[in-house]
Parts: structure tokens; C-alpha cells; sequence
């Protein structure tokens, strides 16, 4: 969570260290992601054949699909409501 502004006032100097110091912890994590999905992407292509790329494609997409449509349905169609529904549901399943 980033610093209240209202802190600016009084002490800009500690204001601004934190500030920094919450942008680059963001730009860490953010660079992390980055780099676990470039890898996992190039490990995927060399030891999956094509075939079976398009097959987990598939078999992703109906996954989602399915399930983003039984959170919508639980959230009375709030997309708010589905999507906090749809993600619990997933880091459950992982």
C-alpha cells in the first residue's frame, strides 16, 4: 500500500524514502513475474510438442470459461463479486 499523502507535510524527505522504497519492492516483484514467466515459457517450447501445446490451449480456455460462468452465476452477474469467486477458486485448485 503506498504512503498517505497527507504525510508529505510533515516530512517530505521521509515521505518521498518510503515512497521509493514501496516502488522498487513493486518493480522487484513486478521483474520476478516477468522472469518466471519468460522461463517457464522457454523450458514449455523446447520439452512440448505442438500438438500438445494446442490441446492444453484448448483444455485452459474451456477451464476458465467454466468457471468464470459458475462465479458470475454465484455473484448474481456482479463481474466484482465473480472475479474475487473465480480467483479464490484458483488458488485453491494450486
Amino acid at each position: 500500500m503506498m504512503e498517505n499523502i497527507n504525510n508529505f507535510d510533515q516530512e517530505p524527505n521521509e515521505y518521498f524514502n518510503k515512497i521509493e522504497k514501496q516502488i522498487l519492492k513493486s518493480v522487484e516483484t513486478i521483474t520476478k513475474s516477468l522472469l518466471e514467466t519468460f522461463r517457464f515459457n522457454f523450458v514449455y517450447s523446447k520439452k512440448v510438442s505442438e500438438k500438445q501445446e494446442k490441446l492444453t490451449e484448448k483444455s485452459v480456455k474451456t477451464y476458465r470459461t467454466k468457471y468464470w460462468k459458475m462465479a458470475l452465476n454465484k455473484a448474481n452477474k456482479d463481474k466484482n463479486r465473480a472475479y474475487k469467486i473465480y480467483t479464490k477458486n484458483l488458488k485453491l485448485l494450486s
